[in-house]
């Protein structure tokens, strides 16, 4: 365990450092005008370009990120109720232990988002088979660091937004970390 946090501190690390050195005005919130997940793959497509340093195909069809996030985080949600359904007759002290079922499902599609950026054929598929490549296991214990952190900002409202774009910005290092040694 201690290496997943450490493998995740150093993803969240990375990420205040880029945001740091990158030029120009800071940077600019995930929720914008618009639907939040088309906004927010705007904000990673810039930053995913920039990593990659290549340009993100700009013809043919767009993908309906709202459509894909919705599916990502309505089928998390069900994760985390099924869970508690199963916890609701424990005590009350385990139902926390109900959010591993949404990041047990979340982990799927943990990289959903950059793959349909890429334009990569079958996104839903892909992102289950990059998980499963990477390992269950690695995978949740490295997002949830991430999502601890990120979530942490909604206590800071001053740092919530910075904290959430270190967040995205981790997950995409570890998309391209992992994607450019396939």
């Amino acid at each position: 365990m201690r290496h997943s946090l450490l493998f995740a501190i150093t993803y969240l690390e990375r990420a205040r450092h880029y945001l740091a050195a990158v030029p120009g005005r800071p940077p600019q919130p995930l929720a914008g005008p618009g639907p939040v997940f088309e906004a927010g793959a705007a904000w990673m497509g810039v930053h995913l370009a920039r990593l990659r340093a290549w340009p993100l195909a700009a013809s043919g069809s767009r993908p309906c990120f709202t459509c894909y996030g919705w599916l990502k985080y309505g089928l998390s949600l069900l994760g985390l109720a099924l869970a508690a359904l199963g916890l609701v007759r424990g005590s009350v002290w385990l139902w926390p232990v109900a959010a591993l079922g949404f990041y047990v499902v979340e982990i799927q599609f943990l990289f959903l988002f950059p793959l349909l950026l890429e334009r990569r054929p079958r996104p839903l598929l892909a992102s289950c088979r990059l998980t499963a490549r990477i390992g269950y296991g690695r995978c949740l214990l490295g997002v949830l660091p991430v999502a601890a952190y990120m979530l942490a900002g909604l206590v800071r409202p001053r740092h919530a937004r910075l904290q959430w774009h270190v967040g995205c910005l981790a997950i995409l290092l570890w998309y391209v970390d992992e994607t450019s040694v396939a």
